[in-house]
């Protein structure tokens, strides 16, 4: 015999249930609660710490219950990675630069663009990252949305947010190697880290799936459409990744070239 809970006389035999996550206190029982930045800040550590302990759905709640995570997440990774991608540039030109010079007895260069390209660098793979990070929001709101459970911009951005911050440590500590001198040391470090942040944006998607079906009771797998979302998205993606690398690639060809 099958038990009804309340509420779900309408449901269908073989719906798939899934456990949602509570809603969130109302805020005005939490003066200040979540809405501060150095809170989001806060709330972005502890869902760093529940991830690594392995505690996914506290973190995936402690996420949606912060209305400013996703504004410390966003900020955060774009500016780590628009400086951890540029400084890659401007090391691997001056590995590169340092290998035509030994052939001249000249003497190696550590970083081989200026510091002005470096700036406008950085601040080409910021906004890059900011769109990225914002289309892949949007086709989770759209996966909610077709899916027959709509919910709200926000929980989307939550979700997101949380899933990808997994790539803040990795990020930054592959930053501060990038630094360390050593063409060697330097090939190490991008292979190190291009499977690291591979892997993590394996598990960063994994964990936005577990994210939608925690947040709501679908009446059917939403597999389906959320491969589709995450198939548009990663097209779009791609197309950014190929017009930027022939814009960087431009740009250290003539760098390169201004300095022969």
């Amino acid at each position: 015999m099958t038990n009804l809970t309340p509420g779900s006389a309408d449901e269908k035999p073989d719906a798939q249930h899934t456990e949602a996550f509570p809603p969130p206190p109302p805020r005005a029982t939490q003066p200040g609660g979540n809405q501060t930045f150095m809170t989001a800040m806060h709330d972005q550590l502890t869902v760093l710490a529940r991830l690594a302990n392995g505690k996914t759905v506290e973190a995936l709640e402690i996420a949606t219950r912060s209305r400013l995570l996703w504004l410390v997440t966003l900020l955060s990774g774009a500016i780590l990675a628009g400086l951890l991608v540029s400084t890659t540039i401007a090391r691997v030109s001056g590995a590169v630069m340092s290998s035509l010079s030994s052939f001249f007895g000249g003497s190696p260069v550590y970083f081989g663009i200026s510091f002005g390209a470096w700036i406008g660098t950085v601040a080409a793979a910021v906004v890059l990252v900011a769109l990225a990070l914002g289309m892949r929001v949007v086709a989770l709101h759209l996966t909610f949305q077709i899916a027959g459970k709509p919910q709200p911009f926000s929980t989307s951005m939550s979700l997101t947010a949380a899933a990808y911050s997994i790539h803040l440590p990795i990020m930054a500590v592959m930053l501060i190697l990038m630094l360390i001198p050593g063409t060697t040391w330097l090939m190490l470090v991008i292979a190190v880290a291009s499977f690291l942040l591979i892997f993590g944006s394996l598990v960063a998607e994994l964990l936005v799936y577990i994210g939608l079906n925690r947040t709501t009771q679908f009446t059917g797998s939403p597999l389906r459409v959320h491969a589709i979302s995450t198939a548009v998205w990663m097209a779009a993606v791609a197309i950014m990744y190929v017009v930027a690398s022939m814009i960087m690639g431009e740009l250290g060809a003539n760098s390169l070239g201004g300095m022969l």
